[in-house]
């Protein structure tokens, strides 16, 4: 047998391998755009700070809890609820009717937010990230399954919520906490934050799946096998 007819039963099989072998996505994706983020999640928990106008208002506590408890933000000072009306350096916009708030850290914080889910454990969040003092400042997002931290660039406030900066991330395992931190005093400030459960293609492969290659150096040994069985036959 030719090297050619060899070559002609083998891409057949290497076709067949590659459309036999199991797709699956990374066990951790991340979006920059809130549209696929949802796409991609069910069950989704949107959780919104509500201002006071004109104003800035402490929450008088290290600790703030939303959806019925199924949230901890804290931090290692009082959680303030900023108001986009308050001040130009503040105004990322509002994303409904009237004046918007943000939960975010007081400027003598040390730059880190810790969120946690004590009534159980989402596989996906997103969140609109905003900075100020100084604006603009680059944060850090971490937590479970996270092995390198992600670093998110905000932007400038214009007055627009085009000037928030989204980060979302879907897991295959549940997510108990995530860590936003930024250089100490940067006033992290946060908005819509979201979680629910990861789609279908947040899975792990299959630990029995055969890899494709696997499969072709197999067949491809036993053509050539058989050829040269015949060729001294």
């Amino acid at each position: 047998m030719s090297f050619a007819r060899i070559l002609r039963y083998c891409a057949p099989l290497a076709v067949a391998a590659f459309a036999a072998t199991p797709a699956w996505c990374t066990p951790i994706q991340t979006y920059s755009s809130a549209s696929s983020w949802l796409a991609a999640v069910t069950g989704v928990t949107d959780i919104t700070f509500t201002g006071t106008a004109g104003t800035n208002r402490s929450t008088n506590s290290p600790q703030y809890y939303a959806a019925g408890g199924s949230v901890e933000f804290s931090s290692n000072m009082n959680l303030v609820i900023y108001n986009n009306t308050s001040a130009s350096y503040y105004n990322f916009g509002s994303d409904g009717t009237g004046t918007t708030g943000y939960l975010g850290l007081s400027g003598g914080a040390n730059g880190l937010l810790d969120i946690l889910f004590p009534n159980g454990m989402p596989t996906a969040f997103g969140v609109e990230l905003m900075t100020a003092g100084p604006n603009g400042a680059t944060v850090s997002v971490a937590g479970d399954g996270i092995v390198t931290p992600y670093n998110v660039a905000t932007q400038m406030p214009n007055g627009s919520t085009s000037s928030r900066t989204f980060f979302g991330l879907t897991s295959a395992t549940p997510i108990s906490h995530i860590t936003i931190s930024a250089a100490p005093y940067t006033m992290i400030m946060l908005d819509n934050f979201q979680f629910g459960t990861a789609g279908q293609q947040q899975s792990d492969p299959p630990a029995d799946a055969p890899e494709a290659t696997t499969m072709i150096l197999i067949g491809g040994g036993l053509l050539g096998f058989t050829a040269l069985r015949r060729r001294f036959a």
